[in-house]
């Protein structure tokens, strides 16, 4: 027995977990670009470019299984919302920050933040109820990293990068780290 309820559900409510989970992803691999311009601005050391870079991964490695029951617990839309709204803050604030240790802090939260989009993401997309098999929305989660790769890449601002904002402004690095906010 079908159910007409399922099939008359819009599309987009989908459309956007997928691309909360997209902006979420684009979040991973943003410092990368920058890492240079940091140490030349804030004396950042290797070690702490380390850190910066890997600091999402580790928080994704200890806290997973915990901000997924929090997500639970929580609501997954409202974890899903409040972990955009997260993310963009700390974007923000990480373009203000002018010391490396306030800039690790910041990572740190935000990998928690990503994960607060990415884990409850697809129990989100199981409970929109869509006709189509699930693998086909979570085939859509799946290609998050490569939208990632893509637009990191293209809009982000590096030495080398296609916008070049480090010839244009003196602080590149600032609009590098805040540009999840503006997305």
């Amino acid at each position: 027995m079908t159910n007409t309820n399922v099939a008359a559900q819009p599309l987009w409510p989908a459309v956007l977990v997928v691309l909360a989970g997209i902006v979420a992803a684009m979040h991973v691999g943003k410092v990368a670009p920058a890492i240079p311009i940091l140490r030349a601005q804030l004396d950042v050391s290797l070690v702490q470019a380390g850190w910066l870079l890997s600091l999402s991964q580790m928080a994704g490695m200890l806290t997973a299984v915990f901000v997924g029951m929090f997500a639970d617990g929580f609501g997954l839309r409202r974890s899903v919302l409040w972990g955009l709204v997260l993310l963009g803050l700390l974007s923000g604030l990480a373009g203000l920050t002018t010391s490396a240790p306030q800039l690790l802090l910041m990572r740190a939260i935000e990998g928690a933040a990503i994960l607060m989009v990415i884990v409850p993401a697809p129990a989100l997309l199981r409970s929109l109820g869509r006709p189509r098999p699930p693998e086909h929305r979570h085939g859509f989660l799946g290609d998050l990293h490569a939208h990632r790769h893509r637009h990191r890449h293209v809009a982000g601002p590096s030495a080398n990068g296609p916008l070049r904002l480090g010839n244009l402004v003196g602080n590149a690095w600032r609009h590098r780290l805040a540009h999840g906010f503006v997305i």
